[in-house]
């Protein structure tokens, strides 16, 4: 299921109108992809459903400020979801961050919605999408599995785990310096991969 940004932009500018229809149209096109990645995050069903309805109900109200111009729809409802999972988390006292904090917003979209296919494909009804779920999949585990050992360890504890910079640096006995450097070069090696995987250019 690969999201298309100029259908979700057509939908979320008819939403800020007021167009419940598109806001429901919106809804079902997006919401396994981000219910996805708060499920991730969360680690438990029913909060990632707590975060789902909380960031629609943001969409409603948002949609209006909204500007096309800054950042792709598919980012945007991405990045609402993530910051309201991490939040739900941080009041929960469970110790989960972003991979790091400077990575490309374009990249960590992609891995989302690369990995959110992953989870979906074997619920998809539709044959195209579930073909094109497994070929999405097998092309980021080929970028994922070029990686150095070292980066493939530091990019699944910290993505998959939601391990900081520094909690790696314990957990591995590794300078931060270090795992700074090895995070920002393995999401360097990953770019051009996973965002070739959003454009449907996996191989």
């Amino acid at each position: 299921m690969m999201l298309n940004d100029n259908e979700l932009k057509g939908l979320l500018v008819r939403t800020a109108r007021g167009d419940q229809a598109a806001f429901s149209a919106l809804y079902e096109k997006s919401a396994p992809v981000l219910l996805s990645v708060a499920n991730r995050i969360v680690g438990r069903k029913e909060l990632g459903e707590e975060v789902l309805h909380d960031v629609f109900v943001k969409v409603w109200h948002k949609s209006r400020e909204f500007d096309p111009k800054v950042t792709q729809v598919t980012a945007w409802l991405i990045a609402m979801t993530r910051n309201r999972a991490l939040d739900l988390v941080a009041s929960a006292n469970v110790s989960k961050m972003n991979l790091v904090d400077t990575t490309d917003e374009a990249v960590q979209t992609a891995l989302d919605v690369c990995l959110s296919q992953a989870d979906l494909s074997d619920r998809s009804d539709n044959p195209l999408d579930a073909e094109e779920a497994r070929q999405s999949i097998g092309h980021l585990r080929h970028c994922i599995e070029a990686l150095k050992p070292e980066e493939k360890q530091m990019v699944a504890l910290a993505y998959y785990h939601g391990m900081s910079h520094q909690a790696l640096s314990d957990h591995l006995d590794r300078p931060l310096g270090t795992v700074k450097t090895v995070c920002r070069r393995a999401m360097a090696r990953l770019k051009e991969c996973v965002e070739q995987c959003t454009s449907g250019g996996a191989r």
